[in-house]
């Protein structure tokens, strides 16, 4: 027996126009809230790398500076720029941003900076050795 609507001819042959708008104002909104936070991720990501950079030199001239001061070996360091070399591999000078003093007495703190583009760093202090 044939089905009784089987000679009818199909009424829908594919999405309306209006369901076609509709989906792709939505996509739009979804991408209009995704790439401001997929942004804001990403300075993020690049603020907590120089922050983890800035760290590593500070402990590496902390361990510098007790070598240097029990004659152990140990690098001379004055100024940021000199505690870039502390670590493996070494930091860029480019990235460093600007020593707050221009010189420390042995066992002086100096203040320091390192920057990424328009990201900056936390102040991380290392310890001169002169």
């Amino acid at each position: 027996m044939k089905h009784p609507f089987s000679s009818r001819p199909s009424l829908q042959q594919g999405f309306t126009l209006i369901e076609l708008i509709i989906v792709i104002v939505l996509i739009g909104i979804l991408t209009a809230v995704a790439v401001p936070k997929y942004k804001d991720l990403t300075d993020d990501a690049k603020k907590a790398r120089l922050d983890g950079i800035g760290g590593g030199l500070a402990s590496a001239s902390a361990t510098n500076y007790v070598l240097f001061a029990a004659g152990k070996g140990g690098s001379a360091v004055t100024k940021c720029s000199e505690a870039l070399s502390l670590v493996a591999p070494p930091v860029a000078a480019s990235s460093l941003v600007a020593d707050t003093a221009s010189s420390g007495s042995a066992g002086s703190a100096i203040s320091c900076q390192l920057k990424d583009g328009s990201i900056q760093s936390d102040v991380f202090s290392v310890i001169a050795t002169n």
